[in-house]
């Protein structure tokens, strides 16, 4: 349970830096409304919520179960867990069928963003363009090594350091999209059915199979003269009396 409530608090962590982490929000500040980064980065944060608001739920429900023996509680933590193994092993499907489409729509939306302010005469273009450039420690799309255009020599002259910004963006989304891939490999593997221990009760000897001797039983062994005792009592039944030994 400690690993699972560890577990959690990692994907919460993880949803929280993808939600509220400088990166993502300039890229969301200058994307606009059927831009794809938008819904994708919302889905992404609904998602996260969903799968550790399910974590936590079944580490509760499953420490209640093991504490109170109930099995409408185990059965709850047992419904969470499997749907976050649902869940997790559809995002590890589509993560390896479409692995480059967060970086894509992340490059894109910079893109845009880039057209947008050297293009047009728009002063607020040029100012979340430059809010990238300071977030993402870089300038322009080229290369360090390749020409600087004219554009580019205007907005990059206050910046020592070069480097592109495709680059960065790119070098960014992969490390980020690997903590993610080795967080949901990790809830693959934590995702095993697990129930709460039972007491265990004595279960009784199979049918024609008697105590051991010597045991405890051995003590309620009936005396050798009980078969005797059992022939007089009959006989005074029959007769009605007792009669002794050697009369007539």
């Amino acid at each position: 349970m400690a690993s699972l409530q560890l577990l959690s608090l990692s994907m919460g962590a993880l949803t929280a830096l993808g939600r509220f982490g400088d990166r993502f929000v300039v890229l969301l500040a200058v994307s606009p409304e059927k831009d794809p980064y938008g819904p994708m980065h919302h889905l992404a944060f609904s998602l996260g919520i969903f799968l550790t608001l399910l974590l936590t739920l079944g580490v509760v429900l499953s420490i209640l179960a093991v504490v109170r023996e109930a099995k409408g509680l185990m059965a709850g933590g047992f419904l969470s867990f499997t749907l976050v193994f649902l869940v997790a092993v559809q995002v590890t499907f589509w993560r390896y069928r479409e692995p480059s489409q967060v970086e894509d729509t992340m490059l894109d939306t910079y893109d845009l963003a880039y057209e947008q302010a050297t293009r047009n005469v728009s002063d607020i273009w040029w100012q979340k363009l430059v809010a990238i450039h300071d977030t993402f420690g870089c300038c322009g799309k080229s290369s360090p090594l390749s020409w600087l255009g004219q554009e580019e020599k205007d907005l990059c002259k206050a910046v020592r350091q070069r480097a592109g910004c495709l680059r960065e963006i790119s070098s960014f989304v992969r490390e980020h999209l690997s903590l993610v891939s080795l967080l949901f490999g990790v809830t693959l593997a934590f995702m095993v059915p697990t129930t709460p221990a039972q007491p265990k009760t004595p279960t009784p000897p199979p049918a024609g199979l008697g105590p051991p001797e010597g045991g405890r039983a051995a003590k309620s062994k009936k005396p050798r003269g009980l078969p005797e005792l059992h022939q007089t009592q009959a006989c005074v039944l029959q007769t009605g009396r007792l009669r002794p030994q050697g009369g007539p």
